[in-house]
């Protein structure tokens, strides 16, 4: 039996798929949505989470001690402000994915933070599976304001088809709304999954609003 066989179990394919792993830290005030970002990445598959982390302090100790392939940080978190505290992770760990998730009130910080150098992605509004398509892809899913024409993501033609699709209309409908067949519709739609890195229609939409691509929809009125 070979060396690297044990009971059964090649040894050398068990490190070859830990070295596959990409190891996570996640960061929230939240504990309801740490734990729910967590398990999400965790059974998305060939990931790890190492920590989660509920303040700056405890963010920053574990981007220090275990430089994680990839950190998805809800911010503000209770400490320095949301562009210093990437700042200081990024110099902890400059290899390190940084996902940034910022709420309304801190909208702001997004100008800021991208001015920061190295691998961080900025969004206000995000899919669990536009994380999982971050955490595996080394594509810009949200372009930093340095780079959000559109014309860089979608053609103008892509991102009137998402458009409409994001109104609820069917293939159908949008062909004659754009006087263009349903099968260059289905073309277009695929085409738009393939560069926003999803599979359906819901993830394409909330991930074109996480970038800026396009405008969440408009609530009724009463």
């Amino acid at each position: 039996m070979s060396d690297n066989v044990s009971n059964g179990v090649d040894v050398s394919e068990l490190a070859g798929r830990a070295r596959t792993l990409k190891r996570g830290v996640i960061a929230a005030r939240d504990v309801l949505v740490r734990a729910s970002i967590s398990h999400f990445l965790a059974h998305s598959g060939a990931v790890r989470i190492e920590t989660q982390a509920a303040s700056a302090a405890e963010l920053l100790r574990a981007t220090v001690a275990q430089t994680p392939d990839f950190i998805v940080a809800c911010l503000p978190l209770a400490g320095p402000a949301p562009d210093a505290l990437v700042e200081q992770m990024r110099q902890a760990s400059p290899a390190t994915r940084i996902i940034v998730v910022l709420d309304e009130a801190n909208a702001g910080a997004s100008e800021r933070l991208a001015r920061v150098p190295g691998d961080v992605l900025v969004t206000r509004q995000v899919s669990l599976e536009s994380l999982v398509a971050a955490v595996h892809s080394k594509a810009t899913l949200w372009p930093t304001p340095r780079s959000r024409a559109r014309g860089e993501i979608l053609s103008e033609r892509q991102s009137e088809v998402l458009g409409l699709a994001a109104t609820g209309l069917s293939n159908q409908e949008i062909a004659r709304a754009l006087s263009i067949s349903p099968q260059t519709v289905k073309r277009h739609l695929a085409d738009v999954f393939d560069r926003l890195h999803t599979r359906s229609r819901i993830g394409a939409v909330n991930s074109a609003i996480a970038a800026g691509l396009l405008e969440p929809p408009m609530s009724p009125t009463l």
